[in-house]
């Protein structure tokens, strides 16, 4: 969801350091609005309406559904605004323009990094001989929505551990790869059926290396954790368990899966990835363990 705010202000124009929109709180967070302080830093801009044109001001405080700010704005009932970033992220320089006629066309490609399912501001600024830009405020702006990228991942490892589990290291069966694979995305672990009485608590090593501990909590089927270590290349990954609920029964699953380099024994619980190319980042990078 993309929110473009429209307050109940008056109709007459006034300048204002402070807006209230009742709309932040809808139905994408469960109509808890804005966190409190969570955009002081950011910026407000009218798009659209009394105020267009106007250099955004700053954000010094925000409740669920209030943003305050400096400088004042120039708003009414028909200002129409955004929150954005304090800064302009990425830019890119076209080539000299030496044209008469500002109807021709003029193209240049920005380089980003590869947002997925992202609203995104993009603003073009005019820059004089002597290097002077043209002002942030009443340049042309588009908005536009960024679907992103997957990208391929160079290595996808799952495995599983069939049967009832119980605590005990080396569960599931050999697995490596056999060149270096750097994780994104952590580890997440899921079971089919519930730890009851108490967590279950599942270890992942690369080799010697402890690279993650997750714990699914009694009562649920999912438990994930975040960060970014490499497995070496022919390193075994071996899954350790440390705690099990009092009961605990899990159907045999075996599917096998695997990408590229990954050498894969057994099925369904350890997936893993790395970035496949400079502007595409996967969303592989976690492991999978299923009862």
């Amino acid at each position: 969801m993309v929110i473009r705010n429209k307050s109940s202000l008056s109709s007459t124009p006034a300048s204002v350091t402070q807006v209230t929109d009742t709309g932040y709180q809808n139905v994408a967070n469960s109509y808890g609005g804005l966190t409190a302080s969570a955009e002081i830093g950011n910026l407000i801009r009218v798009i659209a309406g009394t105020g267009r044109g106007q250099p955004p001001s700053t954000i010094t405080a925000n409740t669920s559904t209030q943003l305050t700010f400096q400088p004042p704005l120039l708003m009414d009932d028909t200002s129409i605004w955004i929150v954005e970033a304090p800064t302009w992220t990425f830019q890119a320089d076209s080539t000299s323009i030496d044209n008469a006629n500002p109807l021709t066309p003029v193209t240049l490609s920005v380089p980003t990094a590869n947002f997925i399912e992202q609203a995104m501001l993009i603003a073009g600024f005019t820059v004089d001989v002597n290097g002077n830009e043209s002002p942030d405020g009443d340049q042309p702006f588009r908005e536009d929505w960024i679907y992103g990228e997957v990208g391929a991942p160079s290595g996808e490892m799952k495995i599983s551990i069939p049967g009832t589990l119980a605590i005990g290291s080396n569960l599931g069966p050999a697995a490596f790869y056999t060149s270096t694979v750097a994780l994104q995305n952590g580890v997440t672990c899921m079971v089919k059926q519930a730890p009851v009485g108490a967590d279950l608590v599942i270890q992942v090593y690369a080799g010697t290396t402890l690279l993650f501990t997750v714990t699914i909590a009694a009562g649920s089927t999912v438990g994930s954790a975040t960060g970014t270590p490499a497995i070496g290349p022919e390193t075994p990954v071996i899954i350790n368990l440390t705690a099990v609920g009092t009961t605990l029964g899990f159907p045999h699953h075996i599917a096998h899966q695997w990408a590229n380099s990954a050498h894969i024994a057994g099925a369904h619980v350890f997936r893993s990835g790395r970035v496949g190319s400079d502007r595409c980042r996967d969303d592989l990078g976690q492991a999978v363990i299923v009862g």
